[in-house]
């Protein structure tokens, strides 16, 4: 394998290289530019989009929702009763997954 590779040489007195000085220089930064809070005016905000925070959603529509009335629901759909469809808000994932045959076919 290493002749293969041709890794550098690294001796068994190798340390990693102490990145404290880079870790306090970004941590001076974000501290000065205040960029840990919100800022609605801060230069490039105009170019990002809001998103939804889909933890604090979920989160808010498991409270909303009650265990009795969930139970019910999965009681109905057991016994084959009609149930009350409940929309997805969240929209689906863009996503294709092909298999190396479909790949070859195309």
């Amino acid at each position: 394998m290493s002749s293969t590779l041709r890794p550098a040489y690294q001796g068994s007195n190798h340390k990693p290289p102490d990145t404290s000085q880079l870790v306090w220089r970004i941590a001076d930064k974000v501290r000065d530019d205040k960029l840990h809070i919100f800022k609605e005016s801060r230069d490039g905000n105009a170019k990002i989009k809001a998103v939804v925070n889909i933890l604090a959603t979920g989160e808010a529509k498991l409270k909303s929702s009650s265990l009795a009335s969930f139970n019910k629901k999965v009681c109905a759909m057991v016994n084959g009763r009609a149930y009350e469809h409940e929309e997805d808000t969240m929209p689906q994932v863009q996503l294709l997954i092909t298999t190396p045959a479909e790949e070859t076919n195309e």
